[in-house]
Order: C-alpha cells, then sequence, then structure tokens
C-alpha cells in the first residue's frame, strides 16, 4: 500500500529532539532522589482497620480518582498544545 502525504517512514521526533527530552526527565528524576530523603524502613508502615491496608494505601487510594480526574481533563490539551507547537516548528523549515 503505498504511502500518502501525511504518512512516513521517518519518526515524528528527530534523535535530538528524543535525547534531549530523555536527559530532561533523567535530570528531573535524579533531582527528585536527590531531594527525597531515602525511607527510613522498608516496611510500608502500619496497617489501619480490619482490611490490613496501609495509610500509603489509604492515600493511593483517595488520590487515583482525583490524578484520573486531572489527566483526563488536562492532558488532552497539554499534549495538543506540544505537539501543535512542535508541528508548527518543523514545518517553518
Amino acid at each position: 500500500m503505498p504511502q500518502s502525504q501525511h504518512e512516513s517512514s521517518e519518526p515524528l521526533l528527530g534523535s535530538s529532539v528524543a535525547g534531549a527530552t530523555t536527559s530532561a526527565f533523567e535530570r528531573l528524576n535524579q533531582a527528585v532522589q536527590d531531594s527525597v530523603p531515602p525511607p527510613r524502613a522498608s516496611e510500608a508502615g502500619p496497617s489501619v482497620g480490619h482490611g490490613g491496608k496501609t495509610i500509603e494505601d489509604l492515600v493511593k487510594e483517595m488520590l487515583r480518582p482525583m490524578l484520573k480526574d486531572w489527566l483526563d481533563r488536562n492532558l488532552p490539551p497539554i499534549v495538543e498544545r506540544y505537539v501543535e507547537r512542535e508541528i508548527v516548528r518543523l514545518t517553518r523549515r
């Protein structure tokens, strides 16, 4: 099947862009690692209630729907904005 004008075997992002993105995330990860003290114990903590859940488990359960809602509302426009910006940048060459 022949490729249309919109299809290409080239990746959407150049290797320098992918490398810069990876590098930025690696720096962010290192900064987070450096700023957060190591855990004092390898255990998750004391269990709460009769279900044996830890406070960490309860917080995760509470935050998960909020995070999902935020991502559902905000991630598509964020991605769209950055993709559009990149398309404009690429087509100006």
